[in-house]
């Protein structure tokens, strides 16, 4: 609450106690904020006070402003270095967020030239295609669209199904650890695209919002590719960072 006597100015204080509220989940990410009026009444402070504590919660990065819809929370950035691979379980862990994944589609029997060539199959090989999507605080963040051999999809599908039914946040990473597949490394290559009108209103966000694509392939221990994975990621939320030699 706002002590009126005291000698920290009333919006510093204002400002610490809505980033209490952020920090504890009361009020979570992408959720409308109070408005002016209501944090007016409910602390007794001036429309001043309440502008100059959202300035300084925005130069904290913690909340951001929609023109004609008020103000938001801001989702916290999930970082991660390249050169390893943190899951999405783990990386929302330290973060304290909670999240979940969700099977968006499958398909059997289908053809993709990349992903047939990724995976060292000929043309006329199927593969089994798996979409989860990742969600943090219910906000899609993530789209994974996996490509596998037929008789590896559906174990992934089938593992994807169980864990889904458990409303926590997991990748492929993790439904490898429930079979005898042994990982040993991955090739990524990024890039970025804009979202089209389908992503657009899967990610809740307009057309043309650039997104953060990881394209990657996966090797077991017998140097055999066995995933094609393509990560497409919020470029708002998601970073990813790397040191490269000078030569």
């Amino acid at each position: 609450m706002i002590n009126h006597g005291s000698a920290t100015p009333k919006y510093i204080q204002l400002a610490e106690e809505l980033e209490q509220q952020i920090n504890k989940g009361i009020i979570k990410a992408d959720e409308r904020l109070y408005s002016e009026n209501e944090l007016c009444k409910k602390y007794d402070v001036s429309r001043i006070t309440v502008r100059q504590a959202f300035r300084l919660l925005e130069s904290k990065d913690l909340i951001y402003t929609v023109h004609g819809k008020g103000t938001f929370v801001k989702m916290p950035l999930l970082s991660q270095s390249l050169p390893e691979i943190v899951s999405f379980s783990k990386m929302l862990s330290l973060k304290g967020l909670e999240g979940s994944t969700k099977i968006k589609s499958y398909h059997m029997n289908i053809k993709n030239e990349k992903a047939q060539k990724a995976l060292r199959l000929s043309e006329d090989d199927n593969l089994f295609n798996l979409n989860l999507l990742g969600c943090v605080e219910n906000s899609p963040v993530a789209l994974y669209q996996s490509f596998f051999s037929p008789a590896l999809g559906e174990r992934m599908e089938t593992l994807a199904r169980e864990m889904s039914g458990l409303n926590v946040p997991f990748t492929t990473l993790d439904l490898y650890k429930k079979t005898d597949i042994k990982l040993s490394h991955v090739e990524q290559s990024i890039s970025a695209e804009n979202l089209d009108s389908k992503l657009s209103s899967l990610f809740g966000l307009p057309c043309g919002t650039a997104l953060v694509v990881l394209q990657s392939v996966f090797y077991d221990e017998s140097n055999t590719p066995v995933e094609y994975k393509i990560g497409r990621y919020r470029s708002d939320i998601y970073s990813f960072k790397m040191t490269r030699t000078l030569k």
